[in-house]
């Protein structure tokens, strides 16, 4: 179920289809090197694509905290900047699906408002994170959202991140509420 909801992905989202491989698909030898022929070294120093940037495993939880402290800002632009700004993305939550940034972003002003006071503080929890290969990610976790006058709000979440040029981005969230929220 996981790899044809993979597939949709990658059909959907073209300019970040990888193989869902791993690098140097050769035979590993004892020390856990691979024994793929390497290029001759040209004497300069380069370094991997993403030496400088952190592994998934660090990225997304920092992705969902600065979200989380936007929220808590009541900054809902700045919290909607982990989207990825696209019609294509897609939101499910309580039978219902939303397609696209922009009608996104009118679900979340019309559920939450965008002030502070209506928005509430948001917290993420028990996060499970999973490399769909290299320039993508799926994230599982728990959120919990407090609002004044309001019931609290806890529940479950599925992300599906893409890595762009502008960093890890969501391009899937899939969001329910626990039983009795």
């Amino acid at each position: 179920m996981l790899i044809a909801f993979v597939l949709v992905l990658a059909a959907a989202f073209p300019q970040n289809a990888k193989a869902l491989k791993p690098e140097g698909s050769g035979s590993k030898t004892s020390k856990g090197q691979s024994s793929d022929k390497q290029p001759k070294s040209t004497g300069k120093q380069t370094q991997s694509p993403g030496a400088k940037q952190s592994s998934v495993q660090d990225a997304l939880p920092a992705v969902l905290k600065q979200q989380a402290d936007f929220w808590n800002k009541g900054d809902l632009d700045g919290f909607m900047k982990s989207y990825l700004n696209s019609p294509k993305i897609s939101y499910t939550s309580g039978g219902v699906v939303v397609n696209g940034y922009d009608a996104l972003k009118n679900r979340y002003v019309d559920k939450y408002g965008s002030k502070k006071d209506t928005m509430g503080q948001l917290s993420f929890s028990d996060l499970k994170i999973t490399a769909l290969g290299t320039s993508d990610a799926m994230c599982i976790g728990n959120w919990h959202l407090e609002r004044a006058k309001q019931p609290t709000l806890d529940g479950v979440f599925t992300l599906i991140f893409s890595k762009t040029n502008d960093g890890w981005k969501i391009i899937h969230d899939h969001t329910s509420a626990k039983p009795g929220a």
